[in-house]
């Protein structure tokens, strides 16, 4: 675990965890399976996933374990039901996911071998300042398109 007090901001000290989530040599491939998902810790930490090797979404979790388990369903996290819509949203069948109901079974066979295909995920124990952290990350890179970036409601 970084030791926060050996940076000089908190901009340095998540700079430092950015760029080491980033290195190739960091990353797993993502492999649907429970085998796959119990490999990581069950510490508190942040994580980064990359599609085709762009970094595609940003993570902070209570649970690092748990939440690579989560991949494996569409009901339990966000990423997989982005992917879903952005790539199979025109397929015969297709209804949109949410926490409650998957893809159609065809659409989900299909999401399943995409995922495993395409994306990799480095992951990191960190204690305190996760949300910050997530949040930090996607503020400074406008360039990217997040899957979980958040769009600003509009209020009148």
């Amino acid at each position: 675990m970084k030791d926060i007090f050996q940076y000089s901001s908190i901009e340095s000290y998540f700079k430092g965890i950015s760029k080491e989530l980033t290195k190739k040599e960091k990353r797993k491939q993502v492999i649907l399976t429970r085998k796959w998902a119990k490999q990581f810790d069950k510490l508190k930490g942040v994580y980064f996933i990359f599609e085709k090797d762009e970094l595609k979404y940003v993570g902070e979790t209570g649970s690092i374990n748990g939440r690579m388990t989560d991949l494996l369903n569409t009901k339990n996290h966000t990423l997989r039901r982005s992917i879903g819509e952005r790539n199979f949203s025109k397929e015969k069948g297709y209804q949109k996911a949410s926490s409650k109901q998957s893809f159609i079974p065809a659409i989900e066979t299909k999401l399943n071998d995409y995922i495993q295909k395409n994306l990799s995920v480095s992951c990191t124990p960190l204690e305190i300042g996760r949300k910050e952290f997530e949040e930090w990350v996607i503020e400074s890179h406008p360039e990217i398109l997040f899957y979980n970036k958040r769009k600003k409601r509009i209020t009148k």
